[in-house]
C-alpha cells in the first residue's frame, strides 16, 4: 500500500519534467527556426526538381521493389510482374527471372528498406517505396545537420548539409528508390554512437554500434567503410600516442561487419572474387590484384569526368574534404575519412565499375565531417580579423553529439 501511494506521489514529479523537457526541447527547436528554413527548403527544391525531371526508379530498385511488394502481400509472380513492366516503361528489358531477382546472393540479404517500406506500399502502392526513401533523405539530412552542429556550430553544419544537397548526384541516389540514403543515415548514427563512447565509455553504446552495424548490413554491404573508417582512427590514435577510445568502436564495428558478412555469403552465397576476376579480365586473384592499377585508374578517371560533366558541386565537396583531410591531419575527422577513402575503393575496385560516388554514399558523413571542421575555421578566423574574440575552431573528440 504503501509503495502504491509513493507510486502516486512520484508520479506528478514524473509528468512534471517530462513536461518541462518537452518544452525546453520546443524551445531550443523553434530557436532553429532559420536553419531549417535554409536547410529544408534546400531539400523541398532539390527533391521536387530530381522527381520532376529524373527517374526515382533504377535497375537496382527491381530488386527492393519487388521484395517490398513480396512482403506486403504480393506473390512473387505479381511483384515480377510489376517490375518488368516498369523496367520496359523506363525502356530497359528485364533480363532475370524470379528466382534471380528475389534470390540472387548479392541483394537477397538487403532485406531492411523492403521491410520498411511496407506500410508505404499499402499506402501508396508501388510509389510507396520512393515514399519511403524521400523520408529516409529527410531524416538523413536533419541528422547529418543536428550531428554537425554540437560538433561544429550551427553556422558551419547549415553551410556543410546545404553544399551537400547541391550535389546532384548525392541527392538523386539517397532519393531514388535505392538503399543509398538508408546506409548513409547508419552512418551517421554508427558515427555518432563512437563519438558518445568516447566520453560515455558505457556498453548501451557498444550495443548501438552493434546493433546499428547488423541493420546496415542487411542494408547494403556497405559496412566496410565505416569499419574502415574506425580502424584507421584507431590506429592513427595509437601512432599518435593520443588517449582517444577508437579501439572498441573499431573492434565491435569491423568484427560485426565481417561476421555479418560471412554469414550472409554462407546463407546468400555470392562471390566477390569472381566479380573482380570478371573485371580484371584474368582467371587468378593474383592476376587480378597485378591488374588493378591499371583498372583504379580507368575508375578514377571515369569518376572524375563524370563529376566534371554533371555535378560540379560534388568536386566543390570532395576536394573541400580532402583540403580539410590534409591540413587537419592530425585530426581524427582527418583519419575517418582516410579510412573510409580506402573502404570506398576497395568496394569500388573489386566492383570493377565506376558508380558515380554512389558507393561512397554510405559513408557520406565522413566527408562532411571534415568539412565542416573547415568551414568552422575558416569562420573562427574570419571571425578573428574582423576584430571578433575568436580562436581557431578545434572541437575536442569528446565534443557532445
Amino acid at each position: 500500500m504503501n509503495s502504491v501511494k509513493e507510486a502516486m506521489t512520484r508520479e506528478p514529479s514524473v509528468v512534471i519534467r517530462a513536461v518541462t523537457r518537452t518544452r525546453s526541447w520546443l524551445s531550443v527547436q523553434r530557436g532553429l527556426w532559420l536553419d531549417y528554413v535554409a536547410i529544408f527548403g534546400v531539400f523541398a527544391v532539390v527533391y521536387v526538381a530530381i522527381a520532376k525531371f529524373n527517374s526515382l526508379y533504377y535497375h537496382d530498385s527491381a530488386h527492393y521493389l519487388a521484395r517490398a511488394l513480396w512482403y506486403s502481400g504480393m506473390s512473387r509472380q505479381d511483384a515480377f510482374d510489376i517490375v518488368y513492366k516498369m523496367h520496359v516503361a523506363n525502356g530497359w528489358e528485364p533480363t532475370t527471372t524470379i528466382q534471380g531477382l528475389f534470390d540472387w546472393g548479392l541483394v537477397a540479404p538487403r532485406v531492411v528498406l523492403p521491410f520498411i517500406s511496407v506500410p508505404f506500399i499499402w499506402a501508396f502502392g508501388t510509389i510507396g517505396l520512393a515514399v519511403t526513401t524521400g523520408i529516409i533523405t529527410f531524416l538523413l539530412i536533419f541528422s547529418l545537420y543536428k550531428f554537425l552542429s554540437r560538433r561544429y556550430g550551427r553556422a558551419a553544419a547549415v553551410v556543410t548539409v546545404v553544399l551537400m544537397q547541391s550535389s546532384f548526384l548525392i541527392m538523386v541516389f539517397c532519393v531514388g528508390m535505392l538503399t543509398e540514403s538508408l546506409s548513409a543515415l547508419w552512418g551517421v548514427a554508427t558515427l555518432a554512437a563512437a563519438f558518445r563512447y568516447q566520453r560515455d565509455p558505457r556498453l548501451r553504446w557498444v550495443v548501438v554500434m552493434v546493433a546499428v552495424t547488423v541493420l546496415s548490413a542487411f542494408t547494403r554491404q556497405a559496412t566496410l567503410i565505416v569499419a574502415g573508417a574506425f580502424v584507421v582512427a584507431w590506429m592513427m590514435s595509437r601512432l599518435a600516442l593520443r588517449p582517444a577510445r577508437w579501439g572498441i568502436p573499431a573492434l565491435v564495428v569491423a568484427g560485426t561487419s565481417v561476421m555479418t558478412q560471412v554469414i550472409q555469403t554462407w546463407l546468400f552465397p555470392f562471390s566477390q572474387g569472381d566479380q573482380y576476376m570478371r573485371m580484371t579480365g584474368t582467371d587468378s586473384l593474383w592476376g587480378a590484384v597485378r591488374a588493378t592499377p591499371s583498372l583504379a585508374k580507368h575508375i578514377f578517371l571515369q569518376e572524375l569526368t563524370s563529376y566534371a560533366k554533371q555535378d560540379q558541386a560534388l568536386l566543390v565537396l570532395i576536394g573541400l574534404a580532402v583540403i580539410s583531410m590534409l591540413v587537419f591531419w592530425r585530426r581524427t575527422e582527418s583519419h575517418l575519412l582516410l579510412g573510409a577513402l580506402l573502404a570506398t575503393a576497395l568496394y569500388t575496385i573489386t566492383n570493377g565499375n565506376s558508380t558515380d560516388f554512389r558507393y561512397a554514399v554510405p559513408g557520406v558523413v565522413f566527408f562532411l565531417a571534415s568539412i565542416a571542421l573547415l568551414v568552422a575555421n575558416l569562420m573562427a578566423r574570419a571571425g578573428s580579423a574582423d576584430g571578433v574574440a575568436a580562436e581557431p575552431f578545434n572541437a575536442p573528440a569528446t565534443a557532445a553529439v
